[in-house]
């Protein structure tokens, strides 16, 4: 209901979109799957199209895919990173690449 939400008033409101969109992208990397699952659909499939949002999700995905740089994990308590820390901060990113060639490292 809340993402829902959030895409009706980014389409209805331009002016909230870049404010909206920073609070659909902070839940990207979600630890739960499901959660994860349906934002990353939604910033893929229907917010990156809006004028304005396509390059800032880019941007947010290519920074969480360099925290995977870190080591640790940053605000995890873990001593190194797992596979499914590791997934959660590159979902995103690898979703962009299937419609988003350029994203791929040549």
């Amino acid at each position: 209901a809340g993402l829902g939400a959030a895409r009706e008033a980014m389409l209805e409101r331009p002016a909230l979109r870049t404010v909206l969109v920073q609070l659909v992208l902070s839940a990207a990397s979600d630890p739960d799957e499901g959660t994860r699952s349906k934002v990353v659909r939604l910033l893929c499939n229907q917010l990156a199209a809006l004028p304005g949002l396509g390059d800032v999700i880019q941007q947010h995905a290519a920074a969480a895919l360099d925290t995977l740089l870190h080591a640790p994990p940053p605000d995890t308590g873990l001593a190194e990173w797992t596979m499914g820390e590791a997934g959660r901060h590159c979902e995103l990113y690898a979703t962009l690449c299937v419609r988003h060639h350029e994203l791929l490292p040549r």
